[in-house]
């Protein structure tokens, strides 16, 4: 998925510094980084992500060289913000096994999500070499023209990956966000709400496209679809949100 900090450049392009508050979604709408430098230690994550991390832990300590081990692995540290740990790796991991298409094309997603662009670009045109490109693939290299601010283009791979797998949350999102920059408001929203049937992301997901409603000017319903899901924990914080988004969109006009 699409990071702020990865996307900024391109929404730049767009629209004006001062409205660019909103979370963009990361590649596979989790595991939002900006480099891959670990976070703060103190981070805390879920009970289920530290048994996944346990569990992936123990199977690549006992076998190192087995691919299936270090993506398993690689993508478990990246749930816990550890990205730096999992570029370590995966690196690892593609020398002892270069030739591996699957590894190589979830390296290069681990890549990008670690904002290493220029490695990632590499990882995933290898690993589409002489085969069909996959969806994920395909997603992969719309972030990355995404992010370099060529909208057009990362619709184009959108849309191919959507083929694939249509009711894929991360795609839809994204290809949501690629249509929002491009000022194409209504296919923003079309894309943006077929996203929301996956209840894992809903939060994300509203507060994407209460940004495109805002960017119209439709302030009552960006308010509305930011806050009405939403847990009573998270209402407070994301009402003040709301109410700056306001203030800085009318500055803006």
């Amino acid at each position: 998925m699409i990071t702020n900090a990865n996307l900024n450049k391109g929404f730049k392009q767009k629209f004006k510094p001062a409205i660019l508050i909103i979370s963009i979604a990361c590649v596979g709408l989790s595991g939002c980084a900006g480099s891959h430098k670990d976070t703060d230690p103190r981070y805390t994550h879920s009970i289920n992500q530290q048994k996944e991390l346990d569990h992936w832990g123990q199977k690549y300590q006992a076998n190192r060289q087995n691919s299936e081990n270090a993506i398993g692995f690689a993508k478990a540290l990246v749930k816990v913000r550890q990205e730096g740990r999992a570029l370590d790796v995966m690196q690892k991991a593609h020398a002892e096994n270069p030739n591996d298409k699957n590894l190589t094309s979830e390296y290069g997603r681990i890549a990008l999500n670690a904002g290493e662009n220029g490695l990632a670009s590499k990882l995933l045109k290898k690993a589409s070499t002489n085969q069909k490109a996959d969806w994920k693939i395909l997603s992969a290299k719309g972030v990355l023209e995404a992010r370099a601010g060529k909208n057009k283009t990362a619709i184009n791979y959108f849309k191919k990956a959507l083929k694939q797998n249509p009711r894929q949350a991360s795609i839809l999102n994204n290809l949501g966000l690629a249509y929002a920059v491009t000022g194409n408001y209504k296919s923003a929203e079309k894309y943006l709400k077929q996203a929301l049937w996956d209840s894992r992301y809903t939060r994300q997901v509203r507060q994407n496209l209460a940004m495109v409603y805002a960017m119209q000017g439709k302030v009552k319903e960006a308010e509305t679809i930011a806050l009405e899901p939403l847990p009573k924990k998270y209402a407070a914080s994301n009402k003040k949100i709301t109410t700056e988004f306001e203030t800085k969109v009318e500055r803006a006009r």
